[in-house]
């Protein structure tokens, strides 16, 4: 447990109640109208606002700090040799066409085993096991490996979404640029109104590139401790 604020904190004091279907599971056609929560830090008041509204809340002297980062399709779903199913989930790329990666199913996956992606097209082997579960893996192609990996590639939906993503540009910003994200952090319906936002001026406005780890899908399986410090 950790102690803060005079009283012992445990990880059973962050879990809430959030039912399924207050869970967006397809994106709005319109993304600025999706659901923006306002609190005023000095009055606590809450408000319930759409992502429209985000401008009126901008003075000159703000900075924005604006994600135009791509999210890879970084979802590999393949086959061993022998037939069995097998999937990576791309975190940390570690050059020389090497990958940190989630493995599944872990316990076949070890040193020296294959992977087979499409015809044949992309194959990876395992050449390292690391000490927390997570495989370094080096991928065999020709070309160029982001080309290879949009082909043959799945997002990263997180577990909470259970509907299939039919159109991969849903899951990233209205002005992504750069790829930079490996996994599960781009929402569904994160929008801005630039045209709104560039006509305040002099807003200050910085690009936020950022790349993501597994945090999200390790959730479900990584809080082994009822205390803080144990995870």
């Amino acid at each position: 447990m950790m102690y803060y604020g005079g009283c012992f904190v445990k990880t059973h004091d962050f879990w809430y109640d959030l039912p399924e279907e207050l869970i967006a599971q397809t994106p709005l056609e319109k993304r600025d109208t999706s659901r923006l929560l306002v609190m005023n830090r000095e009055t606590g008041e809450v408000k319930h606002q759409h992502f429209y509204d985000i401008v009126s809340y901008l003075q000159p002297g703000d900075c924005l700090v604006m994600n135009d980062s791509r999210v890879l399709p970084a979802r590999l779903l393949g086959h061993r040799p022998t037939g069995g199913a097998a999937e990576l989930l791309l975190l940390r790329d570690l050059g020389d066409k090497r990958w940190e990666c989630l493995a599944k199913p872990g316990r076949k996956l070890l040193e020296g085993q294959k992977v087979i992606f499409g015809n044949g097209e992309l194959t990876a082997t395992v050449i390292a096991v690391q000490p927390d579960g997570n495989r370094v893996v080096e991928f065999h192609y020709e070309g160029i490996f982001l080309e290879v990996l949009e082909r043959l590639g799945k997002m990263p939906l997180p577990p909470y979404i259970h509907e299939k993503l039919t159109d991969k540009t849903r899951y990233n910003t209205g002005d992504c640029a750069s790829f930079g994200k490996h996994a599960f952090s781009q929402m569904l319906h994160e929008p801005y109104s630039s045209v709104a936002i560039n006509d305040l001026n002099p807003l200050l406005s910085k690009q936020l590139p950022k790349t993501i780890g597994c945090g999200v899908i390790h959730l479900r399986h990584a809080i082994g401790s009822r205390t803080i410090y144990g995870n």
